[in-house]
């Protein structure tokens, strides 16, 4: 798990206490945050996932390392 993925997961679990802070005191907590995250998220390199040789798809001509389903 990347840093920038333990910093999502930890804001999911204290929003909730955060936001019942005063609300001109979030904001400015959260406009910093977002400043550093958005830092980090931007130098943050995501390690190359192996996909199964078994998964490879051609289609029109060209090579993917799994199926396509409906997001493409």
């Amino acid at each position: 798990m990347t840093l920038t993925e333990r910093l999502a997961r930890i804001d999911v679990s204290i929003r909730p206490l955060i936001t019942s802070l005063p609300s001109g005191f979030v904001t400015k907590l959260y406009s910093h945050g977002r400043k550093t995250f958005v830092t980090q998220l931007n130098n943050d390199i995501p390690s190359p996932q192996e996909v199964p040789q078994h998964l490879f798809r051609t289609l029109w001509g060209i090579g993917f390392r799994s199926p396509l389903f409906n997001a493409a």
